[in-house]
Parts: structure tokens; C-alpha cells; sequence
């Protein structure tokens, strides 16, 4: 299964002792930020005016690339400069560009090499500076070959070699040749990295385009699993590169919603970096958003449920509830006094003294947790217009629930329109996750093959991410059906709910001991929560972190 552990700031050098090291430090301890994406890039801050917009800017990260002055001309010198071939001359020397950086308290470099002879000589300015260093150093070379490229990376075990005589505490960013973008990274492209990296000391960072990135992940996964402490990824794409080389926002989230955030940067151009930033928060992990003591387990995601009244959701408020989860029909639904104001109740309840738009206003003011249930074809149009409303200030995740289809022992219930409930969302609030599932009842029937493979086909076109609510007492036994919906898509997981029904905790240890840690929700009343944390504990079977 499937666990991230934090990483320390402090790591072994080269002599064997553990210590701070400034330039080797963590980069979100320099900045004081928990999350990558609040570290702030300027990509190619290579001339003394880049340099100096970079420095006067608000961004945190300087990359600048750096090659001999005329490099491959007759006239080349050993002076290393700030340049990106195919230029070889520049205004700026790197011993001038890292005197300006290392005087600031508020900035941080990453020396990208061009070429492989520029390497001990920008190494050599870099160690005669060691006495001044007081930040986090980052030096990057792309040491193999990747995909889409016949470009001659540099050599990896030379350019490691100058790092450990020169400068061997600080941090290596170690990355492939690429273009764009037919081609993915392939595990023997990984395997070759970690026999590079596996036994240095030193943290590492591993630059990959943001347009391979969704496509490769499971071989980057592979490779940030194989040593959590030291390991972490860099999302960029070329300067200019406004749509990101075709990647979307929702293909990046795809990757920070499946591992702990802190191991993934995103030095990204352009306007999608804000839309992304607000994608992260409203279809954002849970696991990521709330404080889980460093572990990604959904069982730590604690829950209110039904909070459809003033008093519930102060009650909820006032408890230790993650996720909110409410009901939303029309007032007086299906009566002659219906009217077009979204309320929090559940059938056969069709009043309330609660609207949504209260509902939302209260809950906007708290990092809690949003997950709204339409019973009602009816309710979606005007409910999802003032969801939407309030993009710009939601600072929780945010669930959209509908019984979609048909489900065991149901036949009585009328699920809501498929094709509705996702044109509707898709076109006032996209921006959140997907939370759908099937109209259920108690009885003999569990979850079969046709029905995940309806969903599925259902949630195949989705770029957001999605979870699907399934019973709990019917989980154990459609087990076999229910696990592909999790095999199909990183971007799923599920939600076990439970009301009233009669359940054997030996079934939800049986699903916990069958599925990834951080794929697996738990929205159950005290009682059922209680004995199955009870036999969890008694059985030392992945109790839940505390």
C-alpha cells in the first residue's frame, strides 16, 4: 500500500554527519511555505535586466542558465555567463548573477548547465562562495537521454564527481533531454536515474514537461517512492509556452492529488498557473488540503453528515469535521408551493430554515470541507449558479454528489438525470471534484459488472477528479466489481457511506486491506466508525496514523 512519509531538512553530507546545510537545505523552510506551489518561479533570469526584474519581482526562485562565452567559437573563454544556446554571450557573468542572489534574503537560485565544460568552472565560483551561503542552492543538468530527443545530455557521473569536489552539499536537479511530445519517460529511463542517484547523498529534484508529466507518472511515482526523503519533482515548460505545450491544469492536478504535495514544484508560465492554483483548492485532495499529521490515509478525513439545519452546521462547525456533507432540493419541492430558492433538507423533509446560498456564506468563512447531495434534477441549475458565485473565495474542497444511476436492491428510486447533472456542472462550476454514484437500497443484490461498467463509461470524457459513494454493507461482496473503479483512473476513489444499515467492520477491514490507503473514503456514523477502528486496532491491521 501506498504511504508517504515527511521529509526532514536534515540530510547526511558527505563526511556522514547530519546537519542543516543552507544550501541544501529546504526550500520550503527557506520561503516559510508548506506547499511548492506557493514557491514562486522566473524561468530564464539570464541578462542583468532579467536579472534584476527577477529580483525586484515577487517571485522566490531565480533558474538561470548558464554556458562558457562563446562557447564553440574560436574565441571561447572559461568566464562562465548567464545565456540559453543558442545565444553565447550575455551581459551577465554567473559570478555576478550569484552575488546579487546571495545578497538578497528572500531569493534562491537554480543554475541550469548548458554544457558540460562550463560545469567546473561555475563550481568554482560557486564553492569560493560557500563561506556566504546561507540559502538553498539548486543545480540542474540534464543527464540522460529522455523522450522526443537526440540531443547529448551531459555525462552524469562526471558532472556528480565536480559536484562532491567542489560543492557537494546542495541540492541536484537531474533531468533528461526531451522535446515535445509524442513521446512518454519509460521505466528504463527511471531505472537508469535511480542507479545514478541511489546512492548519493545529497536531495534531489527531477525536472519533467509539464506535457509528459500525466501521461509518465506512474514511472515518476515509481521513482519518488524508492527513496521519499530525498526525492521531489519539478512541473516546467519552455518560456512562452502559455497553454503549457497542450498539458491542462486538470492533468497537472491529476499528479498533486495522488501523492503528498510537498513533493512536486510547478515552475510553470502564464495565466493557467493561476486558474490551476484555484483548481487546487476546490478539486483539490482532501488528503493535501487538511492537516493529516503526515499521512495519507482517508480514514483521517473525518466527516458531518446531513448537516442540513442552522443548528447541524454549527454543530458541525463546532466539532473536529473535515467534510461537510448536505442535501439540496428546491423549497417545497414537488409541492404547489415550490419555489426556485435552494434549500439544505432531505426527503421526505422539503423546508428548511437554512438556504444554500446561508449554507455557503457560513461555511466560506472555515477551511471545512464542502460536499453538496442534489436530490433533484430540479435544484442543479440554480444551485450550481450560486456555487459558482462564489469561486474566487472558496478556500475547501468541494464535492458535487448526484445518485446518477440505478443500483442494488433500487428499484423503486428514480436516480437524476446522467447526461444533466454533468452538463450542468461542466458548465457553471467544473472546478470541483465529482462525487456520483448509484441510487442503493438494503438487500441481496450487491454492485455488478454492468453497473461499474455504466460509470465508468460515464465518467470516462472527465477531466475532474472523481469519487463514487457505494454502500457499505454492500461493498465486501461487490468487491471484485467495485475495485475497478479505482484500477481505471489515479484521479477515482471511493466514498463508503453507511445510514442505518447493519454492518460487519470485518468488511471495511477487508476493503482497507485490499486497496491503496489514500484511494479509500469513510463517511460512517460513530457507532459502525467506532467498531471498525476497534478491530482495526485489535487486529494491527494499517490502523489509522494518529
Amino acid at each position: 500500500m501506498y504511504r508517504v512519509i515527511y521529509r526532514s531538512t536534515l540530510f547526511t553530507v558527505a563526511d556522514g554527519r547530519s546537519e542543516t546545510v543552507p544550501s541544501m537545505g529546504s526550500v520550503l523552510d527557506y520561503f516559510g511555505v508548506q506547499d511548492p506551489l506557493d514557491v514562486t518561479w522566473y524561468h530564464g533570469a539570464n541578462s542583468i535586466d532579467q536579472m534584476q526584474q527577477a529580483l525586484d519581482g515577487s517571485c522566490d526562485m531565480l533558474e538561470g542558465d548558464v554556458t562558457l562565452r562563446w562557447h564553440g567559437f574560436p574565441n571561447q573563454t572559461e568566464e562562465p555567463i548567464m545565456a540559453h544556446p543558442p545565444q553565447y554571450d550575455s551581459d551577465n557573468t554567473l559570478d555576478n548573477w550569484l552575488n546579487h542572489i546571495l545578497a538578497t534574503n528572500n531569493k534562491a537560485p537554480k543554475i541550469d548547465f548548458k554544457v558540460e565544460d562550463c560545469i567546473e568552472p561555475s563550481l568554482k565560483i560557486l564553492s569560493s562562495k560557500s563561506e556566504i551561503i546561507n540559502k538553498p542552492i539548486w543545480i540542474n543538468a540534464d543527464v540522460l537521454e529522455g523522450p522526443g530527443s537526440d540531443n547529448q545530455p551531459i555525462d552524469p557521473y562526471r558532472f556528480i564527481e565536480l559536484v562532491e569536489k567542489y560543492i557537494p552539499n546542495i541540492t541536484l536537479s537531474l533531468g533528461w533531454t526531451t522535446g515535445c511530445c509524442d513521446d512518454l519517460f519509460t521505466m528504463p529511463m527511471m531505472e537508469e536515474m535511480w542507479t545514478i542517484v541511489h546512492n548519493l547523498t545529497q536531495p534531489c529534484n527531477f525536472p519533467v514537461r509539464a506535457a509528459l508529466l500525466k501521461g509518465s507518472w506512474l514511472q515518476f511515482k515509481w521513482l519518488l517512492e524508492n527513496d521519499v526523503d530525498r526525492f521531489s519533482l519539478t512541473v516546467w515548460a519552455p518560456n512562452g509556452s502559455l497553454d503549457w505545450e497542450g498539458a491542462t491544469p486538470y492533468d497537472i492536478l491529476y499528479v498533486r492529488n495522488d501523492i503528498d504535495k510537498r513533493y512536486v514544484y510547478y515552475d510553470l508560465p502564464g495565466p493557467r498557473l493561476e486558474e490551476f492554483r484555484r483548481l487546487c483548492i476546490t478539486a483539490g485532495s482532501p488528503l493535501n488540503h487538511f492537516d493529516l499529521n503526515g499521512t495519507r490515509d482517508g480514514l483521517l478525513v473525518t466527516w458531518a453528515h446531513a448537516v442540513n439545519s442552522e443548528q447541524e452546521l454549527k454543530s458541525a462547525l463546532m466539532s473536529d469535521a473535515m467534510m461537510l456533507e448536505a442535501d439540496v432540493l428546491l423549497e417545497g419541492q414537488g409541492t404547489v408551493n415550490q419555489t426556485d430558492t435552494p434549500i439544505m433538507a432531505h426527503p421526505p423533509n422539503i423546508y428548511s430554515d437554512i438556504t444554500l446560498e446561508r449554507w455557503l456564506e457560513i461555511t466560506l468563512n472555515t477551511s471545512r470541507g464542502i460536499k453538496l447531495d442534489f436530490k433533484s434534477v430540479e435544484v442543479l441549475d440554480p444551485s450550481l449558479r450560486i456555487v459558482s458565485a462564489s469561486l474566487s473565495r472558496y478556500q475547501q474542497p468541494i464535492w458535487l454528489n448526484a445518485d446518477i444511476f440505478s443500483g442494488p436492491n433500487a428499484e423503486d428510486s428514480t436516480p437524476l438525470n446522467a447526461t444533466i447533472f454533468r452538463e450542468t456542472v461542466l458548465q457553471f462550476f467544473p472546478e470541483a471534484t465529482l462525487s456520483v454514484g448509484w441510487t442503493t437500497a438494503d438487500g441481496p443484490e450487491g454492485y455488478t459488472r454492468d453497473m461499474v461498467d455504466e460509470m465508468l463509461a460515464f465518467v470516462a470524457p472527465l477531466q475532474q477528479p472523481v469519487t463514487f459513494p457505494v454502500r457499505a454493507k454492500l461493498v465486501k461482496r461487490s468487491w471484485d466489481n467495485l475495485k475497478e473503479l479505482l484500477s481505471s483512473s489515479r484521479a477515482h476513489a471511493l466514498t463508503i457511506w453507511s445510514g442505518s444499515d447493519l454492518v460487519d467492520p470485518d468488511d471495511l477491514v477487508y476493503v482497507r486491506e485490499n486497496s491503496d490507503l489514500d484511494r479509500v473514503y469513510y463517511d460512517l456514523p460513530t457507532w459502525l466508525m467506532d467498531l471498525f477502528l476497534e478491530r482495526l486496532n485489535s487486529t494491527c491491521r494499517d490502523s489509522p496514523a494518529t
